[in-house]
Formats: structure tokens, sequence, C-alpha cells
């Protein structure tokens, strides 16, 4: 719900100025290195770039983002850059793993 200019509120009357949270996003934008400058990139790029890594659950990812798990894997979970890297290395430990049995 929106009360006056640069002002939103939610179901629970909690209120925030806009104008403050989006400069707040930017500075964390550009604290984290990510580039965009909105809600919807910065929980993907949150989501992919550092609870993924993490090995936070989907469940958990979703609990902390505010939305389903379903919403969470179709839409803000995405492969990082070095995924292929780590899908590569952790191929090569298992193998290594295998042949030392």
């Amino acid at each position: 719900m929106h009360t006056k200019e640069g002002t939103s509120c939610t179901g629970t009357k909690v209120c925030i100025n806009t104008f403050n949270y989006e400069r707040c996003v930017n500075k964390l934008f550009k604290l984290m290195g990510f580039k965009g400058h909105n809600n919807h990139i910065l929980r993907r790029s949150l989501n992919s770039n550092v609870f993924i890594p993490l090995g936070i659950p989907a469940t958990e990812r979703a609990r902390m983002l505010g939305h389903s798990v379903e919403t969470n894997l179709r839409f803000y979970s995405y492969a990082g850059k070095d995924t292929n890297d780590s899908i590569c290395m952790l191929l090569n430990e298992a193998n290594k793993a295998k042949k030392n049995k």
C-alpha cells in the first residue's frame, strides 16, 4: 500500500521511506560488487552468488527472501559463472577418491 509519495507501507502498517531503501540497496550493491539497482536483482544475486554456494537449502533461501521454494528456484536461482569449474572439481575429487579405494 502506498501512502504519501516516497513511502510504502505493508499490511502490518510498517512504513518504509522508498528513497532511503533504494539508497541502501544501491550502497549494498556497490559493497558486494553486484551490478544492478533493484530489489529483484539484489535477491537474485544474494540467492545465487551467496546463499547457494554456502549450501543453504532451497527451503531456507526461500524463507529468507520471502517467497515460495518454487518461486525461489524458478526466478531467483541461476548458475554462477564458476559453476562449471566447481562441477569439474567435484567430479575430479570423486574420481580420485574412487581410484584411491
